[in-house]
């Protein structure tokens, strides 16, 4: 019985975030804040203008950090916006940033999954906040990284590289980065700075 009603409670949750006909399209002006709001107080349907409006850049995302996989990255989407979904209706995180929110778990569900085996990363796939969300490979195509650069970046450590990816290539504030990475805002800047004398070095 149990199995069953946790079956039932995914499958709803599917439903207002992967259905667009359930996605309700009024308040798709609304802020993240708002919708947030909306959802709190039960309209769940608003949950799928948020899964459009991330979609792309968690797919993409994804995808760099487990080297071009389309299938495990669709699979790892899918989780990442389940338990944002879970963690909205419980209400323990109505206050926080909402972009913040879904990176930090999408962040933390690869290090769960990939991290540990260690994955080689090819930059040169990442589709830096493409909005063809299912061709992923045309990166070199649509953005002005040269190989020398990608290349670079590939070779930072990880804290730099991510740093690199969060601040240049999706635009997200020092305020974002260090929430998503569990720093503080200063040493989001100091891993930075260490990125950009690295790659200076190196291109």
């Amino acid at each position: 019985m149990i199995k069953t009603n946790i079956k039932r409670n995914i499958s709803k949750a599917k439903t207002y975030i992967f259905n667009e006909e359930e996605a309700d399209h009024d308040n798709s002006q609304l802020s993240d804040q708002d919708l947030i709001a909306k959802i709190s107080k039960g309209e769940k349907r608003s949950f799928g203008i948020l899964y459009k409006r991330y979609l792309d850049q968690i797919y993409n995302y994804i995808f760099f950090q487990v080297n071009g996989n389309h299938q495990e990255t669709e699979d790892l989407t899918e989780e990442v916006f389940l338990r944002t979904f879970q963690l909205v209706l419980e209400k323990t995180n109505k206050n926080q940033n909402f972009r913040a929110l879904v990176f930090t778990i999408a962040r933390n569900l690869v290090i769960d999954r990939y991290r540990a085996k260690k994955i080689e990363v090819d930059i040169e796939k990442f589709d830096i906040v493409s909005e063809k969300y299912r061709n992923p490979e045309e990166t070199l195509e649509n953005t002005q990284l040269s190989k020398d650069l990608s290349e670079a970046i590939q070779d930072l450590r990880p804290n730099l590289q991510e740093v690199i990816i969060f601040r240049y290539i999706l635009e997200m504030t020092t305020d974002e980065i260090a929430e998503i990475m569990g720093i503080t805002h200063n040493y989001v800047r100091v891993l930075q700075y260490r990125a950009l004398q690295n790659l200076k070095t190196t291109v």
